[in-house]
């Protein structure tokens, strides 16, 4: 499931911070959100982050590291039946957040804490897609992406 906003919209969009940090290129961010795009048309319910993570370009941690700077902290619904996704504007440690859905108590995630990359080049993956060379390149180059 996809994580959804605790307010309407970001101080600054995710690719634009990720750009400034120098965790992507202005071209990676535009390919990837098309591609992105495409996966959420067919139905796919990742965030940007988490494509991101899937495809190898980003660590989690660097993705935690962009919501940061955006203001956000990641919060996931406890009932594992739901197991919504949250990005919390202003993130105070001493409030208890609750699933808008369920209204089950909100935590930090396990999801960030295993590694989610994938063979995207098996065609094993649900959503069957190939990263375009030039991202899988730099993503090779950084030794993440898949072998």
């Amino acid at each position: 499931m996809s994580a959804t906003s605790d307010r309407n919209e970001p101080r600054f969009k995710f690719g634009d911070v990720a750009v400034a940090l120098g965790l992507l290129s202005l071209e990676q961010v535009q390919a990837a959100a098309a591609l992105h795009a495409e996966r959420q048309a067919r139905g796919d319910k990742l965030s940007l982050g988490e494509f991101l993570i899937e495809a190898g370009l980003l660590t989690a941690e660097e993705v935690r590291l962009v919501l940061s700077e955006q203001g956000y902290e990641i919060l996931v619904c406890s009932n594992a039946a739901c197991a919504l996704r949250f990005n919390i504007a202003d993130y105070d440690p001493g409030k208890i957040y609750r699933c808008k859905q369920c209204n089950a108590r909100l935590g930090f995630p396990g999801f960030f804490d295993r590694d989610m990359r994938v063979d995207l080049t098996s065609g094993d993956s649900a959503a069957d897609w190939k990263l375009p060379e030039e991202l899988e390149g730099e993503a090779r180059s950084r030794g993440e992406g898949s072998a």
